[in-house]
C-alpha cells in the first residue's frame, strides 16, 4: 500500500489476543483514499501457533462517530496464507469499506485452517481483549541489569533479544525476546532462553531481598569488631613452662563472655526479625491495606476514587478486575441517575459482567429522553443504531414519521429551503429514497420561487446544484442566456454584471470618451447609466431603470403604459467572433438606446465567464 495515497482516519496498532486464539491482531487502521475519499480497513496479524495459517476468517465491525456499530462485514476470509509461527500477515490487504459513515472499525476472528487440517473456531464470537503489553527488561531490573545482562551473555542467548521484562499471562508467558510462548512450552520457541531460568534471574523482589540481609549482616559484623577492638588485652604470662591457674576473677569474665556472645545472637535474631517484617509489610502488608482500602471506596460507592487507588497498585491481586467492577457500578449509578449517554460511555469501554447488554439498554434509553424532549434529529441517529434492541425499531420509525411530518408541513407553508433541509438530515441518517426525492423536489420548488421573484443568482444555483433531477436540464439550457449575462456575478461572488461602451463620441465636448455603463443586478433590476469622462461628475449621470426577465437569448423590460405593464423586447445578447474587434471582450449586449429618441441599437461589451475572450 502507497501511504501517500491515503489519510489515515483511525489507528488502532494495540496488540490483542484473546484466550486460546491463534493469533495476536496487532493493528487495525481505517484509511480514506485521496482521490475517491473511499475507506478501506487494513488489519495485520501474528501466528502464535506451532503449525502453519493457510486461512482465516473474520467479521469487521464498523463503528459510528459514538462508538455505535453501524454496519459489519461478515465473513471476510484471508486464503493462501502459509504464514509461518510468529509471522506478520495482512498488511498488503486493503478491505473495501461501503458505509461512508464510519469512523473506526475492529476484528471479531470467527476461525483459521492450518497446515494439517484443522480448524480452529470462536464458537461465543470472542472479541481481541487482552493486551500484550511488556516493560523494558533494563527499566524493570534497574541496576541489576548489568548482572542479568552478564547472566545472558554466559548462556550464549542472543544479545539483540534482551529486551523485556518477561511477563506470565493465564495460559501462556512471554520471553525476553518478546515472543509468545504456550504453558507446555519450557524454553523459548524464538530465542531458547528456559522460563525457569529467566524467572529465577529477573526475580527482582528476591534480589532486593537478598541485598538488604546482607547489608543487615555487614553492618552487625562490623559492629561487633569494632567492639573488639576497644576491649584492652590482657598482660599474659611470658612463661613458657606453666600456666596460670585460672582464678575466681577470671571465671566470672568467661561467664560474662558467654553473655555477651548470648546477647549479640539475640540481637543478630532481633535484627532479622525486623528485616523480615520490613519486607513483609513493603511488598505484603502495604498492598493489601490499599487493596482492602480501595475496595472499600466501591462499597461506599466512591468509584472515581477507587479507580485511582486501584490503578496504583500495579495488578496486586485482583486488582484489575476490581478497576472493571468499579467502572460498572459507576456505570450503573449514572443509569439510575438517567444519565444514559455517560453511562454507555463507560459500558461500552469495557468488558465485564452484562456490559455490551447494558451498553445497548443504555443508549435506547438515551433515544427515548431525546424523543420527549423533542430532539426528534439526535433520538433517530441513536435509535437507528440499535440492531433492533427492544423496540428501537417501531420507535425510530415513530420518530422518522414525526419528522416527515414536520418537512412536509414545511414545504406545504412554502418554506421550502427548511423543508429541503429537513428532509436531507432524515435521508443522511435513514437513506430513506422518499427524503432524498422530497428534498429534491423542495429545492426545486425553492429555485422555482427565486426566479419567479427575479432572485436569478440564487436560483441558478440552484438549479445547479439538481442538474439531472425533474427536467432541471431542461430549465437550464432555456436560461442559458441568463446564465451568460449573470456568470460574472455567479462566479466572482458579486451581486451584478456589468456591460459598458466607453467609445462614444460626447455631443458637448465632442471627445471619444462618452460611457454607457449597463448594470444587471441581480435581483431582477437593471440601471443603464451614461456620462462623460472629461465633464461629467456622479451627481450630472442620466440613469434609466428598469426591471428585466430573459426568455432564451432576449431580453425583456418591464413598460408601464396608461396604467397597464407590458414586458416589451428590449435587449439581445450574442458572443463575439474572432474578427470583432474589441480587446479582451468576449460578448455583446445589444440594447434599444432609451436616450435616444430613434430608439437606435446601442452596443455594449462584457466577459462572459468561463468563455475565451477575444484573441486581439
Amino acid at each position: 500500500m502507497n501511504e501517500s495515497n491515503f489519510q489515515i482516519i483511525n489507528s488502532n496498532n494495540e496488540i490483542r489476543w484473546f484466550d486460546g486464539s491463534p493469533l495476536f491482531i496487532c493493528c487495525a487502521n481505517l484509511y480514506k483514499e485521496n482521490d475517491s475519499d473511499k475507506l478501506f480497513a487494513n488489519v495485520k496479524f501474528i501466528n502464535i501457533q506451532p503449525e502453519i495459517l493457510t486461512s482465516i476468517r473474520i467479521d469487521i465491525i464498523c463503528y459510528g462517530i459514538i462508538r455505535n456499530e453501524i454496519s459489519r462485514i461478515e465473513n471476510y476470509t484471508f486464503e493462501n496464507l502459509n504464514a509461518k509461527r510468529n509471522e506478520c500477515f495482512g498488511d498488503e490487504n486493503l478491505i473495501p469499506i461501503e458505509n461512508s459513515e464510519t469512523m473506526a472499525i475492529d476484528i471479531i476472528l470467527k476461525s483459521a485452517s492450518d497446515s494439517d487440517g484443522e480448524e480452529w473456531i470462536n464458537e461465543s464470537s470472542q472479541a481481541f481483549n487482552i493486551p500484550i503489553k511488556q516493560n523494558s527488561i533494563s527499566s524493570y531490573m534497574g541496576r541489576y541489569f548489568g548482572k542479568f545482562r552478564d547472566l545472558w551473555s554466559e548462556k550464549g542467548l542472543p544479545d539483540d533479544k534482551l529486551l523485556y521484562a518477561p511477563q506470565i499471562g493465564t495460559n501462556y508467558w512471554l520471553c525476553v525476546c518478546g515472543t509468545f510462548n504456550w504453558p507446555v512450552e519450557e524454553t523459548c520457541c524464538e530465542c531458547g532462553a528456559e522460563l525457569e531460568w529467566l524467572l529465577e534471574s529477573t526475580d527482582v523482589s528476591t534480589m532486593n531481598q537478598n541485598e538488604n540481609f546482607l547489608k543487615h549482616q555487614s553492618n552487625e559484623t562490623e559492629s561487633l569488631t569494632t567492639k573488639t577492638e576497644n576491649i584492652s588485652p590482657k598482660k599474659q604470662n611470658n612463661s613458657l613452662n606453666t600456666q596460670p591457674k585460672p582464678s575466681k576473677t577470671s571465671k566470672r569474665k568467661k561467664v560474662k563472655a558467654k553473655s555477651k556472645k548470648k546477647k549479640i545472637t539475640a540481637f543478630t535474631i532481633i535484627l532479622l526479625i525486623i528485616a523480615v517484617l520490613t519486607f513483609c509489610t513493603y511488598y505484603f502488608l502495604i498492598p493489601a491495606s490499599n487493596y482492602y482500602h480501595a475496595t472499600a471506596l466501591i462499597s461506599e460507592g466512591k468509584y472515581d476514587q477507587a479507580i485511582d487507588a486501584l490503578s496504583k497498585l500495579n495488578g496486586y491481586g485482583d486488582s484489575e478486575q476490581e478497576i472493571l467492577r468499579a467502572k460498572y457500578l459507576k456505570a450503573k449509578t449514572l443509569f439510575s441517575n438517567e444519565k444514559y449517554l455517560s453511562a454507555a460511555e463507560i459500558f461500552s469501554q469495557i468488558n465485564y459482567s452484562d456490559s455490551s447488554e447494558k451498553y445497548l439498554e443504555s443508549m435506547y434509553k438515551y433515544g427515548e429522553y431525546l424523543y420527549s424532549q423533542k430532539d426528534y434529529i439526535s433520538a433517530l441517529k441513536t435509535l437507528i443504531n440499535l440492531d433492533g434492541y427492544e423496540n428501537s425499531e417501531k420507535l425510530a420509525k415513530k420518530v422518522e414519521d414525526s419528522l416527515m411530518s414536520k418537512a412536509s408541513a414545511l414545504y406545504n407553508k412554502k418554506h421550502y429551503s427548511e423543508a429541503s433541509e429537513l428532509f436531507m438530515q432524515i435521508y443522511n441518517i435513514t437513506k430513506n429514497a422518499d427524503a432524498l426525492e422530497q428534498a429534491n423536489s423542495a429545492t426545486l420548488s425553492q429555485a422555482n420561487y427565486l426566479y419567479e421573484t427575479n432572485k436569478y443568482v440564487e436560483a441558478l444555483k440552484l438549479y445547479d446544484s439538481l442538474s439531472g433531477y425533474d427536467h432541471v436540464d431542461l430549465i437550464l439550457k432555456k436560461l442559458d442566456a441568463l446564465k451568460k449575462i449573470l456568470s460574472t456575478s455567479i462566479h466572482i461572488g458579486g451581486g451584478s454584471s456589468v456591460w459598458e461602451n466607453t467609445t462614444m463620441q460626447c455631443t458637448k465636448c465632442h471627445s471619444p470618451t462618452l460611457v454607457y455603463r449597463f448594470v444587471f443586478n441581480d435581483d431582477g433590476t437593471y440601471s443603464l447609466y451614461r456620462y462623460c469622462t472629461t465633464h461629467s461628475k456622479e451627481k450630472d449621470y442620466e440613469t434609466f431603470k428598469g426591471q428585466y426577465k430573459i426568455e432564451n437569448d432576449i431580453i425583456y423590460t418591464l413598460k408601464h403604459n396608461a396604467g397597464s405593464t407590458e414586458w416589451v423586447e428590449f435587449a439581445a445578447i450574442e458572443n463575439l467572433g474572432f474578427n470583432d474587434n474589441v480587446s479582451s471582450k468576449n460578448a455583446r449586449l445589444v440594447i434599444t438606446n432609451p436616450f435616444d429618441q430613434k430608439h437606435t441599437s446601442l452596443s455594449l461589451y462584457g466577459n462572459i465567464v468561463g468563455e475565451n475572450p477575444s484573441p486581439i
